[in-house]
């Protein structure tokens, strides 16, 4: 398929008698997208039950030196999967490869980042103001704890400046 600047989308839907049988049943299924891009640049997202409709974090990007990633959706449930592929500068050309595995060791991309002190980060509660201030050049770090109940929320972080001060404030906007 050939692909540029503009999104495709593939799914995979995963049912009961997908579940692999040769395999020790009590381990979970995965999916590995194994994809190989021959010319141009793509970026690359897999998502669970919704289509990725943004080019937000994490994704994979493949640019026009790269040729191939795996990529794994872990612990699938019975219902749709996705792949989303963003085409870049250059016109991209690739195939797809699917199968599931029944593999303990699988990694999807992150959706959060790490810091190395969170002692210093401050937390950031839903429909609350968080101020704070900084030097010119500096930097203040805020982290946000996504339970369950936010988990399909879309969150909307946002600075303000009221009165010459600048505060975080941490919305939901349920889809």
């Amino acid at each position: 398929m050939t692909i540029r600047r503009r999104r495709i989308y593939h799914s995979f839907n995963f049912t009961e008698s997908s579940r692999r049988t040769d395999d020790d049943s009590s381990l979970s299924t995965n999916l590995r997208l194994h994809v190989w891009k021959y010319v141009g640049d793509i970026y690359l997202i897999a998502a669970h039950a919704y289509a990725p409709i943004k080019l937000v974090p994490p994704y994979q990007y493949l640019n026009t030196s790269a040729y191939d990633v795996v990529i794994s959706l872990c612990d699938l449930e019975v219902g749709l999967h996705y792949l989303a592929l963003y085409g870049g500068h250059e016109c991209a050309l690739y195939d797809i490869l699917a199968h599931t595995d029944n593999s303990v060791d699988c990694d999807e991309l992150n959706h959060h980042g790490t810091t190395s002190d969170m002692a210093r980060a401050t937390e950031l509660s839903v429909d609350h103001f968080e101020r704070s201030t900084v030097a010119a050049g500096g930097y203040a770090d805020f982290y946000v704890y996504v339970d369950d109940d936010h988990s399909h929320d879309n969150l909307i972080i946002e600075m303000v400046r009221r009165r010459r001060k600048l505060y975080c404030v941490f919305t939901r906007d349920p889809p």
